[in-house]
This record gives C-alpha cells, sequence and structure tokens, in this order.
C-alpha cells in the first residue's frame, strides 16, 4: 500500500466518538498523505444539530488531512462507479476520490468492502 488513505464519514465518526479499534488503528497506522473529500466534509459539518464542540473537533480532524474537492476525473469515475454498483451518489464520489487518489478507502461501510473495481482498495478498522 501507498501510504495514501482517504477517510470516509464514518470512520472519522467513529474516530472521534472514541471507538477503541477505530482511535488505535487510525493512530498507529502510518500514514503519508491523509485524505478526506469535499462530500465527507460536507456530511460531518451537516449534521442535524451539531454542538459547536463537536463542530471544533470535526474541524481539528480537518486541518491534519487535505480536503479533496471532486474534479472531472472524480466525477467521471464516479458515475461510473455509481452505475456499475450502484452505490448511493455520495459513496460513489469517495470512492471514486480514492481511486484518483491512488489512496486507500478506511470505511466502516461493509458494501464498499465489497466492492470491486480497478485500483480501488478498501480497510475497515475493527
Amino acid at each position: 500500500m501507498s501510504g495514501r488513505y482517504l477517510f470516509d464519514t464514518n470512520a472519522i465518526v467513529y474516530y472521534l466518538q472514541g471507538h477503541s479499534g477505530w482511535v488505535s488503528w487510525i493512530d498507529n497506522t502510518k500514514m503519508t498523505e491523509r485524505f478526506a473529500s469535499v462530500i465527507t466534509r460536507m456530511e460531518l459539518l451537516s449534521f442535524h444539530g451539531i454542538s459547536k464542540d463537536e463542530e471544533d473537533r470535526i474541524n481539528r480532524f480537518l486541518d491534519d488531512v487535505i480536503v479533496v474537492a471532486f474534479d472531472e476525473n472524480i466525477e467521471n469515475t464516479a458515475i461510473a462507479m455509481r452505475r456499475a454498483a450502484r452505490l448511493k451518489l455520495p459513496d460513489a464520489i469517495v470512492a471514486a476520490t480514492s481511486v484518483t487518489l491512488e489512496a486507500t478507502l478506511i470505511t466502516g461501510d461493509q458494501h464498499l468492502k465489497d466492492l470491486d473495481w480497478p485500483g480501488f482498495h478498501v480497510l475497515m478498522a475493527e
């Protein structure tokens, strides 16, 4: 693996909630580059009823990653992935971002773990 990792929304949520398997795995894995999709940022910061403290914790986490906006390459890959695998649009964008960046996706979504796509690599913490 390249040492490049893209965090899915649920991975960040589990980490920030203190789930021990996620905290241990993320804190102890050597990552040369850490990314999150702009979709993940939007999902995290748009939770209904989010408190100022929660927003601050999310922003501190996001300050330590590169937030990637989607471009035409990600858009086209997401369209193809969504058509082939019937993914929800946010999942397709996140998965396409990981493929485009050649980064391993860190997620808790089982359906993404089972996604078979060229260049798509996924890891799930316990």
